[in-house]
């Protein structure tokens, strides 16, 4: 807890508040990009969230009943909407996802991913 109460930046959260005011969430990566440290921490791995998903489970995006397929692989990566690191998947998506007409896999983070029905969550 320590390192978040150190980095803790009011301007950046004012910056942050004022954007969502005045409507221009469109600002979020420049404030990010100037002033959030997106280095990897130094206790990688051992600070990572295990990820939720392996390879092989059958997945769908929890914005879409069109888009799913299967975990081929996965990154850990700045998200910089959550600002924070996060797990991302690559997904292979079936011939009947919606996207597959011009895309044969995609990428997304985690939280915006759910098992297919029937599918066990570890």
């Amino acid at each position: 807890m320590p390192h978040l109460t150190q980095s803790i930046d009011a301007e950046l959260i004012a910056n942050y508040l004022s954007a969502i005011a005045k409507n221009h969430q469109d600002l979020f990566p420049e404030f990010i990009n100037q002033k959030l440290s997106v280095d990897l921490r130094d206790d990688f791995p051992d600070t990572a969230k295990t990820p939720h998903f392996l390879y092989g489970d059958r997945l769908r995006w929890l914005s879409s009943d069109t888009d799913w397929g299967i975990v081929i692989g996965r990154f850990y990566s700045f998200a910089p909407h959550l600002c924070c690191w996060s797990w991302c998947y690559l997904i292979w998506l079936s011939k009947d996802s919606l996207s597959a007409a011009w895309t044969s896999a995609d990428i997304a983070w985690e939280e915006d991913l759910e098992p297919l029905e029937g599918e066990p969550l570890l």
